[in-house]
């Protein structure tokens, strides 16, 4: 049985929604426009924790039926390199507009700070994933690496 990761998992999504796309702009039958508006997603509010070697956070999202209608996320544990803190109008903005598209595709991240734009898109992703009813195995944010390891044994330079 060949494993699938999630990158390639999200980026067959992506192709399966541009080609859903591309059939709506080539002209609908009743029956596609029943296609293109059935039910994709189990609606509901969906968390995934999510780590970066600074922070560990939970990002929510509420799913309808047919996509992402909010996206949130909560500083679990920080430390002081910890850009979620220093930069949380920024993410707050990212938030709404990948609420806005729908979809952290062609949703430009965070400015300086590409490991809080990753965690945040890999918990949308996550979410989606779920809400999809798909068991995407994924590293968990508790299994992760501690936060800002310290190498407390060091005594000299050599």
């Amino acid at each position: 049985m060949n494993s699938i990761s999630r990158r390639d998992f999200l980026k067959g999504m992506a192709a399966s929604a541009v080609s859903v796309g591309a059939l709506g702009f080539a002209g609908k039958t009743s029956a596609s426009a029943e296609a293109a508006s059935a039910k994709i997603f189990t609606p509901g509010t969906y968390t995934s924790e999510q780590a970066t070697d600074f922070a560990k956070i939970k990002v929510t999202c509420e799913v309808t039926e047919t996509g992402l209608s909010s996206v949130s996320y909560e500083v679990l544990e920080s430390s002081d390199s910890d850009y979620f803190a220093k930069m949380a109008d920024e993410a707050a903005d990212y938030c709404a507009r990948v609420s806005a598209a729908g979809t952290v595709l062609d949703v430009d991240g965070i400015s300086g700070a590409s490991l809080c734009t990753t965690a945040i898109k890999d918990g949308v992703n996550a979410c989606l994933a779920q809400a999809l009813g798909v068991n995407v195995t994924a590293a968990e944010a508790s299994s992760a690496n501690v936060i800002n390891p310290q190498y407390t044994e060091f005594t000299s330079n050599s």
